[in-house]
């Protein structure tokens, strides 16, 4: 893993601006095997320290074919309907010849209808925002922990949970793991 912290402190509650996304977008175009970069928006959606930063992982090939944005469709409009994903998303595909500014206006196209689905839900203010060379997503949080010892941040909404025991992997497993994720999310009505 690799952070990428603002300069100048920045709360992690803060949206990300034109400077964060092509500093991700920079360092995700370095790589040669493709990461995916993500950004935990607040408590509730996971974050780790208070101080603004992204945080950029490796994704296996197979991997991000296998993760629910790869299936949006569009790099125009977006969708928020992806089969089975309980929680409200929203995302949108990245081109090839995309550049930093054009993931950056994207990402606020997200963040407006993710604000949206916040407001409606009166669930605060927090997101996932993950991003790799291909597609872009946004998941409004209700929460970083329902019950229990563990949560999910960015990654885990995409269902990369890491967990640190066998025990805690089997108490995702006797929760059920879409029924805990869609309530760390928004679910669907």
């Amino acid at each position: 893993m690799l952070v990428l912290p603002s300069v100048k402190y920045a709360p992690q509650t803060d949206v990300l601006n034109g400077s964060d996304i092509a500093a991700g977008w920079a360092v995700l175009k370095a790589f040669k095997t493709p990461p995916m970069v993500i950004y935990n928006c607040g408590a509730n959606a996971g974050f780790s320290q208070d101080h603004k930063h992204l945080q950029v992982f490796p994704l296996p090939s197979s991997m991000g074919q296998g993760l629910f944005p790869a299936r949006a469709t569009s790099s125009k409009h977006i969708e928020d309907m992806i089969s089975n994903v309980p929680f409200k998303h929203f995302v949108m595909r990245i081109t090839a010849t995309a550049t930093a500014r054009d993931v950056f206006e994207k990402y606020q196209r997200l963040l407006i209808e993710t604000q949206k689905a916040l407001k409606a839900a009166q669930t605060g203010h927090d997101y996932n925002v993950i991003f790799t060379a291909d597609w872009i997503v946004l998941i409004p949080r209700r929460t970083a922990v329902w019950s229990g010892p563990f949560g999910a941040n960015a990654s885990g909404m995409l269902g990369t949970v890491v967990v640190p025991s066998r025990q805690q992997r089997n108490q995702w497993a006797e929760l059920g793991y879409t029924e805990y994720l869609a309530r760390l999310g928004i679910p669907w009505d």
